[in-house]
């Protein structure tokens, strides 16, 4: 019961909001909504319809941060993906990063029968941590509007970089699927910006290099 409460979850969070985020097809340029929307209280669109190409690192929206996916390194069915993630200096306005989502909704319509994404997500981690660093799976962030891996408490400041893990079960995907590479939704927090909150600084969003469906060949 639990299983099938949290999938369905995810499936109305996923379907009430097909569209809500628009990545142009300009490489990793993405089209934000504005802080405060009445929109923004709604989830974000599945990451495969809204993110059609993407650069690899990209650049935040707010020109703050840059994402860069590692080496695919797979394991029999298990694929760990690895980022690194670094302050740009653009101006003394931006705040250390606080948290970063990589969004996952983009595997739900391909999970196998009684599956779940905590079937998918295996495992996260944080290297070079100052210990107070957490990461986990999220149904939805609020600040950021993602649905994935939400790394936590980071405090990224000027000019730092700091790398990032998340590793996925190829098996929790219906037999006709497997887990590949593609253009995935990721959003980053710093200070308080927060999408839900009117007058507030918009968070970062960028297309980026990522957890992806491929068919079987």
């Amino acid at each position: 019961m639990q299983k099938f409460q949290y999938n369905i979850m995810w499936l109305v969070l996923v379907t009430i909001n097909i569209g809500f985020w628009g990545c142009s097809r300009d490489k990793d340029m993405v089209t934000a909504p504005t802080a405060g929307s009445k929109a923004l209280n709604q989830a974000v669109a599945a990451a495969d319809m809204s993110c059609v190409e993407y650069n690899n690192p990209a650049i935040t929206s707010n020109n703050e941060f840059r994402i860069e996916l590692m080496p695919l390194k797979q394991h029999g069915n298990l694929f760990t993906f690895t980022y690194q993630i670094c302050k740009l200096e653009t101006s003394p306005e931006v705040k250390d990063l606080r948290y970063w989502v990589l969004g996952l909704d983009q595997f739900f319509p391909y999970l196998a029968e009684n599956m779940t994404m905590s079937d998918l997500y295996v495992n996260c981690g944080i290297l070079d941590t100052s210990g107070n660093e957490t990461c986990g799976l999220t149904v939805l962030d609020p600040a950021t509007q993602v649905m994935g891996v939400k790394f936590d408490a980071l405090r990224l400041r000027d000019e730092q970089c700091q790398s990032y893990l998340v590793t996925l079960d190829g098996s929790a995907l219906a037999e006709e699927f497997q887990i590949g590479t593609g253009s995935v939704v990721v959003a980053t927090k710093a200070g308080n910006q927060d999408f839900t909150t009117p007058g507030a600084a918009a968070p970062g969003i960028a297309c980026v290099a990522g957890p992806g469906v491929q068919e079987k060949l």
